[in-house]
C-alpha cells in the first residue's frame, strides 16, 4: 500500500518493528542515545568490561540491557595502546526476519581505533554494530568509557526552557538621577534583558551650554565594548537651533551633548539600547 492506518485496526497483525521504530526515531532522533543518565561502564579485572542495566534507543530500536553483562576484552602488549569498542550488535535474519540483539567486543589494532559500523537499522540493515563503549588498553592497563549520548526527558528540556525564559526575562534598572529636572518630569524607564540594556527618556533637563555634555543619570552597566554609544535626541522646537545628542559613557553613566553654539529647549526624548560588559 502507499499509505497505511499504522496504529489503526486493520483485523490482522499489521505493525511491524520498521513502523515502531520508524515512529521512535522521528521523535528520539536517527542516531543512537542512552535513556537516563549515562551508564557507569567498568572494568571489573583486566580481561572483563562491565555494562550495567540501562535503556538504549539504537536508530529507533528500544534496546534494554538487564541486569548489566559481563564482555571479555583480550590483553593488550606492552609498549601499545589498543582502542576496542562494545557494540550492540543488531541482525535481522534474511529468512525468517527475527531480529536479535547482542553485545559484540570490536577489537582495534595497535595504536589505532577501530570505528567501523556496518549500517543503519533505518536502512534496512540487517546487520547494524553501535558502539556503545570504548575500552583503551595502553599496554596492559584497559580503561573503559561510555560513549553514548543521553537523550533529555521532556521534563529536562521543559525546565531548560523555563530556565532560559527566565534568564531573560526584562529586569527593571533603578539609576541614580544626577539632574533634578530629569528626575522630577522624567517618563520612561531602563531595563535588562540579559545582556542588552535598554532606555527609554523623555523629561525636561537643564540644558548643557554650547558645546559642553551634561550628566542625566549614573549606575547603569558599562557597555561590553569600552566605548561610548552614542544616539540622537528629539528636542522640542527651540528658535537657536540647539542639536543635541545621547550616549551612555564608559562607566555606565547616561550623558546628554550639546552639539551647538547655542542652548535652547529643554524637553528632550530619546531611546538607547546596547550590550553590558557583564
Amino acid at each position: 500500500m502507499a499509505i497505511e492506518l499504522v496504529t489503526g485496526h486493520a483485523g490482522s497483525a499489521h505493525v511491524s518493528s520498521a513502523d515502531a521504530g520508524a515512529l521512535t526515531a522521528g521523535m528520539c532522533g536517527t542516531d543512537s542515545y542512552v535513556l537516563g543518565s549515562a551508564p557507569a561502564v567498568s572494568m571489573t579485572d583486566a580481561y572483563t568490561a562491565y555494562v550495567p542495566a540501562c535503556e538504549l534507543v539504537l536508530q529507533g530500536r528500544h534496546v534494554r540491557i538487564t541486569g548489566g553483562e559481563n564482555v571479555t576484552i583480550s590483553a593488550g602488549t606492552q609498549g601499545t595502546t589498543r582502542e576496542d569498542l562494545i557494540v550492540v550488535r543488531y541482525t535481522s535474519d534474511a529468512t525468517t526476519a527475527v531480529e536479535t540483539v547482542s553485545l559484540v567486543v570490536k577489537q582495534g589494532a595497535s595504536s589505532d581505533t577501530d570505528v567501523d559500523n556496518s549500517g543503519s537499522i533505518l536502512d534496512g540493515a540487517t546487520i547494524a554494530d553501535v558502539p556503545i563503549a570504548k575500552v583503551t588498553i595502553t599496554s596492559l592497563t584497559p580503561t573503559a568509557t561510555w560513549l553514548l549520548p543521553q537523550l533529555p526527558t521532556l521534563k529536562a528540556l521543559g525546565d531548560s526552557v523555563s530556565q532560559l525564559v527566565s534568564q531573560f526575562a526584562p529586569v527593571t534598572l533603578n539609576p541614580t538621577f544626577a539632574d533634578a529636572g530629569a528626575k522630577e518630569y522624567f517618563t520612561g524607564g531602563f531595563w535588562r534583558v540579559g545582556r542588552i540594556v535598554i532606555v527609554s527618556f523623555f523629561s525636561s533637563i537643564g540644558v548643557p551650554a554650547a558645546w559642553s555634555d551634561k550628566t542625566l543619570v549614573t549606575g547603569l552597566p558599562s557597555p561590553a565594548s569600552g566605548k561610548e554609544v552614542w544616539t540622537p535626541c528629539v528636542v522640542q522646537t527651540s528658535p537657536d537651533g540647539a542639536r543635541y545628542m545621547a550616549y551612555v559613557d564608559t562607566d555606565g553613566s547616561i550623558k546628554v551633548a550639546n552639539k551647538s553654539g547655542a542652548a535652547g529647549g529643554n524637553w528632550i526624548a530619546f531611546s538607547l539600547t546596547y550590550v553590558a560588559a557583564a
